[in-house]
C-alpha cells in the first residue's frame, strides 16, 4: 500500500494572510486574488486552493514566482537545482462534488471502490479541460504540472490515493496482482491498460488493444486533498509527455510512473 504524503498546514486564515504577503509585490495580482477570496462558493475555494499549492511549492522549491500575467499562462513557475516547472492549479469544488457523490461535504462518506471511481472520473474531467491548445499547458516551454485539488471532505480523503492515481494512469479499474516474485519478494501490480478514463492515453478507435498517447503537453499531475489542518498529496508522471521530468520536485512525494516496453501492458511503479 502506497500512502500519500501528509503535511500539516497553517489554518485557512493564516494561509490567506501568507499568500497576500507573497502577492504583495504585484498589486494587480493581489487585487484579483483578493476579489476571488472574498467571494463565496467556487471562486473562494479556487483562490484558497491556489494559496495552498503556492505554500506547498514555497516549502519545497528554491524559487517560486507568479506565472500568470493578466489571466495568461500557468499560475506559478518554480525552480530548484536548475530544474524548472510550470504549475497550474485547478480545483474540484464542494458544490459540484456534493451533486456528484449524492451527499454533502460535511457528511461521512460511504466506503468501497465506488467513491474512488467517482473522484477519479472528476479528476479526469479537470485534466481533459486543461489540455487544449488554448490553455496554460500550451503557453509555456517549461515542463507543465497540473495540480488538481479539492476541499470536499470525501474528495480530499480519496483524491490522493494509490488506486485513484493508478486509475488515472492506466485507465483500468482492475489489476493483476502477483503476490511475490520467484525469489519471494513482493512485486508491483501489473495493470491491463484501458483508455476509457486514462489521463494520458486513449483507445485507438474500436481497437481496445491499441492505445494512443494523448495530452503530451502535461508532464505530470499533483493530486492534493486539502483538509482542515493538513494536505495529502500524491503524484503521477506522464510517460508520453513531450516535456519529461524525473519528479514533481516535492521531496517524499509518492509518485506513480509506468515501466515496461509494451504500451498495452505495463507496470505501475512508485517512487518517493
Amino acid at each position: 500500500m502506497v500512502n500519500p504524503l501528509r503535511v500539516e498546514t497553517p489554518d485557512e486564515s493564516e494561509l490567506i494572510k501568507g499568500h497576500e504577503r507573497w502577492l504583495g509585490g504585484d498589486k494587480q495580482a493581489l487585487t484579483r486574488w483578493r476579489s476571488r477570496i472574498s467571494e463565496l462558493g467556487e471562486e473562494h475555494e479556487s483562490a484558497v486552493a491556489e494559496a495552498v499549492v503556492c505554500w506547498i511549492l514555497l516549502e519545497h522549491c528554491a524559487q517560486v514566482r507568479l506565472g500568470e500575467i493578466c489571466g495568461e499562462g500557468p499560475d506559478f513557475h518554480c525552480s530548484s537545482n536548475g530544474d524548472s516547472r510550470a504549475v497550474e492549479v485547478t480545483n474540484l469544488s464542494r458544490g459540484p462534488l456534493n451533486e456528484w457523490y449524492g451527499f454533502d461535504s460535511s457528511e461521512l462518506p460511504p466506503t468501497g471502490i465506488g467513491g474512488l471511481k467517482l473522484i477519479h472520473e472528476r479528476v479526469f474531467g479537470k485534466v481533459r479541460g486543461k489540455a487544449t491548445k488554448q490553455t496554460q499547458a500550451a503557453k509555456t516551454t517549461a515542463p507543465f504540472v497540473l495540480a488538481v485539488t479539492t476541499q470536499h471532505r470525501t474528495g480530499a480523503m480519496e483524491i490522493a490515493r494509490q488506486l485513484t492515481a493508478s486509475f488515472l494512469l492506466t485507465g483500468q479499474q482492475s489489476a493483476v496482482m502477483w503476490p511475490s516474485s520467484p525469489n519471494g519478494e513482493k512485486v508491483p501490480p501489473t495493470m491491463l491498460a484501458s483508455g476509457r478514463h486514462s489521463a494520458f492515453h486513449r483507445e485507438h478507435g474500436s481497437d481496445s488493444e491499441s492505445l494512443v498517447p494523448i495530452r503530451p503537453e502535461i508532464s505530470g499531475l499533483l493530486l492534493v486533498g486539502i483538509q482542515s489542518s493538513c494536505v495529502e498529496m500524491i503524484g503521477i508522471l506522464n510517460p508520453w509527455t513531450v516535456k519529461p521530468i524525473d519528479s514533481l520536485g516535492i521531496a517524499g512525494l509518492p509518485t506513480a510512473r509506468v515501466s515496461g516496453e509494451d504500451p498495452n501492458h505495463f507496470t505501475v511503479c512508485w517512487e518517493s
